[in-house]
């Protein structure tokens, strides 16, 4: 089970971002018809590796581009989980 926790939700434009941080699963890539936490997204995906101080480990945070017209997205602070699409 791929399971993310929503660090923000950016509405640029158009465009809807999710950033999120990986808090279960393995590598994955996304797809068309994937969704996380329900909102359908692009086939587009950004990694930016982070690290708070230099005693914790580097994490990985992700950034999902939502398809345009969506009401529902995940809020800040929940874990929601990324459902595969079909390549």
């Amino acid at each position: 089970m791929l399971r993310f926790e929503v660090t923000q939700v950016l509405a640029l434009g158009e465009s809807t971002f999710i950033v999120a941080r990986q808090i279960a699963g393995g590598p994955f890539d996304v797809s068309a018809g994937s969704r996380l936490g329900g909102t359908p997204l692009k086939p587009v995906l950004d990694v930016a590796r982070s690290s708070m101080t230099h005693e914790e480990p580097t994490e990985e945070i992700f950034v999902f581009t939502a398809v345009e017209g969506q009401d529902q997205l995940p809020k800040v602070g929940e874990a929601v989980e990324l459902e595969l699409g079909t390549s």
